[in-house]
């Protein structure tokens, strides 16, 4: 992503409320205080900003950088639609963690059930470096197409292939992909914070739920955190 102050535009725009919208626009929420819009010529073409946004986040982090230290950031998608399934996959592929919120539907529950189908094998870099991904068999790519197609049914051909591949990615990147078991009762604060430490902790290529549960053992405060109170898949 360029930076160059000569390329931002500031402008002031007045909000308005619900109604008038053409059939396939959208409003932006007046609740916000400031917009980015990022304009690359197309109309009503969804998800062009996405790898874009991941880039300028990645910027974002890295400028208010603390010594060695990057400002933390994650993605968490709850629900969604096919092209959450892409922008959480740009931004793992950038080294930072997702958290998927099983159990709220659509592109979250596609890509829980594709992690549960999957299974966790050692891989090499072309480095030589060893790597934990997951993977899935003839079998389980049927069972995921399928839950794609139910999912998604107005979804071209060429889309559902596309939503596949992309998932089949997001699985290898295990080390960066965390899936979140939705219950009520327990801390979604503490799924986030697992997240962020399996994702970045020392480089490790596959950082397990049970270690994070001893690391935040050690973080919390004795009688503050109790690792039954969070269920990860993996």
């Amino acid at each position: 992503v360029a930076w160059s102050p000569s390329l931002v535009l500031m402008r002031s725009y007045k909000t308005k409320e619900r109604g008038g919208v053409k059939k396939r626009g959208a409003h932006l929420d007046p609740n916000h205080t400031h917009f980015l819009l990022c304009d690359d010529g197309t109309q009503y073409d969804y998800g062009k900003e996405i790898e874009f946004r991941a880039k300028l986040e990645q910027l974002v982090s890295e400028r208010f950088a603390t010594g060695d230290d990057t400002l933390p950031q994650i993605c968490i998608l709850m629900e969604g639609g096919k092209n959450s399934i892409k922008t959480l996959y740009e931004t793992i592929i950038l080294g930072n963690p997702g958290l998927v919120i099983a159990g709220t539907g659509r592109a979250a529950d596609v890509i829980a059930e594709a992690y549960r189908l999957s299974t966790l094998e050692e891989a090499f870099t072309e480095a030589g470096e060893g790597i934990m991904i997951r993977s899935l068999s003839e079998s389980a790519v049927i069972e995921v197409e399928s839950y794609i197609s139910k999912t998604f049914p107005t979804l071209k051909s060429a889309e559902k292939d596309e939503a596949l591949d992309t998932i089949i990615k997001i699985l290898k990147l295990e080390k960066f992909l965390t899936i979140y078991e939705l219950n009520d009762s327990k801390d979604l604060d503490l799924a986030i914070l697992a997240a962020i430490i399996r994702g970045t902790k020392e480089g490790t290529s596959s950082f397990s739920f049970h270690e994070t549960c001893d690391y935040l053992g050690q973080t919390f405060p004795s009688g503050k955190y109790d690792p039954s109170e969070l269920r990860f898949y993996g």
